[in-house]
């Protein structure tokens, strides 16, 4: 693994996983006034 492109292509991949599993867990985002109509117990 001494060629550049091996090591950007393996950034590439490792950066779309990240990016995807964000998503896929709702990218960390909190909703801060959920009004508490939304079932969350308050």
């Amino acid at each position: 693994m001494n060629d550049w492109q091996t090591w950007a292509a393996l950034a590439a991949v490792v950066l779309a996983v990240l990016f995807l599993v964000r998503k896929a867990t709702g990218g960390g985002k909190k909703k801060k006034n959920c009004g508490h109509n939304c079932g969350c117990g308050k």
